[in-house]
């Protein structure tokens, strides 16, 4: 048996890398789907999936309240809240700019938090998941990213105080630690930096990057009811990277 189905869903950032793996992961297990991304690619992936698909900044409450709502009048209402949208930046302490320290946070941190508290209302009564994409970051430093660090370390603290704020309601939030994962972004960074991205590879005992299907696996067990006495966690998928140095 499926393990979402039946289950209503809005997913971020879903238009490419994990958050496209993600939503066609939850199309697969029987989700009912509403898709959100800047990206117009957005509307011909819920088009494949036959999902719900909508334009437009994840900073936009507006648009979070109208996704919410979707989801809310299909079959058994809002479950699940897959917050996968962010945004990457390179910069010390020293040479980030307000604007940009601000940008970061506002994609990376304020925008999951405001989804999070119009979803919340919804799940109350019968119970659901969210889950909050961070990144290994969020716990290991990596230099010269003090805005995304800065963003991830306070999404993955969001996540648990949403989990024991509203774990006896019934609903769960869970935090998705990714490693380096072969994304297009990180492909692009690859042409530029061909260097660092061996980096990438070398860091991870699996000897390899990881794949955004395997993320994806990830979101979909922490979005279903297989994951039913987790709660406040962070379940990390790094190719055993924080294992070793």
């Amino acid at each position: 048996m499926n393990s979402l189905q039946g289950r209503s869903i809005v997913i971020t950032g879903a238009a490419g890398g994990i958050g496209r793996a993600v939503a066609k992961r939850c199309a697969a297990e029987g989700a009912a789907l509403v898709l959100v991304d800047a990206a117009p690619a957005v509307e011909a992936l819920a088009d494949e999936l036959g999902a719900r698909g909508l334009v437009g900044a994840v900073t936009d409450i507006e648009l979070a309240e109208r996704a919410l709502a979707l989801a809310d009048d299909q079959a058994g209402g809002l479950y699940g809240l897959a917050n996968v949208a962010a945004v990457f930046h390179q910069a010390t302490a020293e040479a980030v700019t307000d604007e940009e320290w601000e940008r970061v946070l506002r994609v990376n941190l304020t925008a999951p938090m405001r989804w999070c508290r119009a979803a919340i209302p919804r799940l109350r009564g019968r119970g659901g998941s969210i889950v909050n994409v961070t990144s290994i970051v969020a716990t290991h430093a990596r230099p010269r990213s003090v805005a995304y660090i800065a963003a991830k370390a306070g999404l993955a603290g969001l996540t648990r105080s949403i989990a024991i704020d509203f774990g006896r309601e019934g609903i769960r939030c869970n935090s998705l630690a990714p490693g380096s994962i072969e994304t297009p972004m990180l492909a692009g960074w690859k042409d530029t930096n061909p260097g660092g991205y061996q980096e990438q590879i070398d860091a991870n005992f699996a000897g390899r990057l990881g794949r955004p299907e395997e993320i994806a696996a990830a979101c979909s067990f922490l979005l279903s009811d297989q994951s039913a006495f987790t709660n406040g966690a962070e379940l990390v998928v790094d190719g055993g990277r924080l294992a070793g140095t």
